[in-house]
């Protein structure tokens, strides 16, 4: 009889053991390799955008935008440019920003501010988009696309499962995969550049608009910058949920530096002004009004905050002749 117990404890044991060992393993990235990662696809995508963009320089106004950066941030660590778009476009480009404190403001934006508030509120967006970290997960997502593709591309011309037993597969799985050779010969095409190799090892995403054509109805990516440039598109343009918690993180951000968070409020009354040509769009508007409404409503209002200073006086003549 102790014999078998000690048979079926053993059983146990091999089976709890074979389980584990199957298990997904957690992965741990420091927080030097995530610096190290941030880097690498933030200078990748910014040499490739960089050529499609005019530079805007003006001593003043950077010292002005540092200063203000540093109010917002606690530090200036950023690397901040105003830009203009090579090729004219139909509306006002928006501010964007990419992976290790990249900061990209859109001279046209940066006209349309009448107070320090709005220049504030126009960076902090930004930099809630940065602690957000929403484009390095979009280049993380599409690098691990890219992944897939390149699996599925070599199942379809072997014959073989892309890394799975096809008999353990689901339906869902095989979608993912991306089986189509078609669709694998381009995504590999156009997102060469991506630093696929020192990606950790991360889990697929479960978001499956990211592996299929976008229904433009439920997954509307209609926010941020729009450049025709393989792999930046999608991760410089967000979802309406993503651009929404980063006006209402901006919020936050203002209102601990000191100023009005109410420029966020003028700014979209500007761009609701601007109709068409507007970096936002019209119908989308509204909501970030309400949701930004809503976020200040919990704040007391500030005694003195930071509106329209002397320097900004100054410094918007500097802006509109740029």
């Amino acid at each position: 009889m102790k014999v078998l117990m000690h048979f079926y404890l053993i059983i146990t044991l091999v089976l709890i053991f074979s389980a584990c060992s199957h298990s997904k393993k957690e992965i741990n990235i420091s927080g030097e390799q995530l610096a190290k990662i941030e880097n690498h696809m933030g200078q990748k995508l910014a040499h490739k955008l960089d050529r499609h963009l005019l530079f805007k320089e003006d001593m003043k106004v950077r010292s002005y935008l540092d200063e203000t950066i540093r109010k917002l941030a606690g530090h200036t660590d950023f690397r901040v440019r105003i830009f203009a778009m090579k090729t004219p476009q139909k509306r006002v480009s928006p501010s964007f920003n990419l992976p290790n404190s990249r900061l990209y403001l859109s001279q046209q934006s940066l006209k349309l501010a009448d107070f320090d508030s709005e220049i504030a509120a126009e960076i902090a967006i930004q930099l809630a988009h940065l602690s957000r970290k929403d484009v390095y997960n979009h280049l993380t997502q599409i690098a691990l696309l890219k992944k897939m593709a390149k699996n599925a591309h070599h199942a379809t011309s072997t014959g073989e499962s892309a890394g799975t037993d096809s008999d353990t597969r689901t339906s869902t799985d095989k979608g993912l995969e991306l089986s189509h050779e078609s669709n694998s010969k381009e995504l590999s095409a156009n997102i060469d550049f991506l630093p696929t190799a020192d990606l950790p090892n991360i889990d697929t995403p479960q978001t499956p608009d990211l592996y299929t054509k976008p229904d433009p109805k439920t997954t509307l990516r209609n926010f941020g910058i729009d450049i025709e440039i393989p792999g930046a598109k999608d991760a410089l343009r967000f979802t309406e949920s993503e651009e929404t918690e980063a006006w209402v993180g901006a919020v936050d951000i203002l209102y601990k530096a000191g100023f009005d968070p109410r420029g966020l409020l003028s700014l979209l009354e500007k761009y609701e002004k601007l109709g068409t040509r507007s970096p936002y769009p019209l119908k989308a508007i509204p909501e970030l009004q309400e949701q930004v409404r809503q976020k200040i409503s919990f704040y007391v209002p500030l005694r003195n905050p930071v509106l329209r200073s002397q320097e900004f006086l100054v410094i918007q003549e500097r802006i509109r002749k740029l």
